[in-house]
């Protein structure tokens, strides 16, 4: 019988690699230097939702116009959005902003998760999932409990 090697993923930290390709995010060892920001995003609101909060991918580029070359812009739309957005305890708003490696927050979205905190919202900056997890234990949202409910 063979044995099966597992080890944990260095996108979403779950011991769930197997043959190079993670089972739960679904990103392999040959993208381990290509690691985008999608992969990151997708795998925390993947678990997210595993444990009940809803939230959603905030989708902000713009709409691109082939004939003059350039993303269409709208003088009514807030700049620096977080990546993801959803609701968390008692209908708190959360933000978090994905960023990868070495790159930091414009200041619109800097601006937009201080504004979120002000406003009693819960605003993160995560590089992976246990940044995210780490910000929401700080926030007093107790994860564990979550994870008792959807049996993670």
């Amino acid at each position: 019988m063979t044995e099966i090697k597992t080890s944990r993923c260095k996108i979403c930290s779950h011991l769930a690699v197997v043959n190079g390709r993670c089972g739960w995010c679904g990103v392999g060892k040959w993208q381990a230097g290509a690691i985008k920001e999608k992969h990151i995003r997708g795998s925390i609101v993947r678990w997210l939702t595993a444990l009940g909060t809803f939230c959603w991918v905030n989708d902000t580029v713009g709409i691109y116009d082939a004939k003059r070359g350039v993303f269409r812009t709208n003088a009514n739309r807030l700049r620096g959005v977080a990546d993801i957005l959803g609701m968390i305890g008692d209908g708190k708003l959360l933000a978090i902003e994905v960023k990868r490696g070495l790159n930091k927050c414009s200041e619109e979205q800097v601006y937009f998760l201080d504004r979120v905190r002000r406003e009693g919202g819960v605003a993160i900056e995560a590089r992976c999932i246990r940044d995210v997890q780490a910000a929401l234990e700080a926030a007093g949202i107790d994860i564990d409990a979550k994870h008792r409910k959807c049996g993670l």
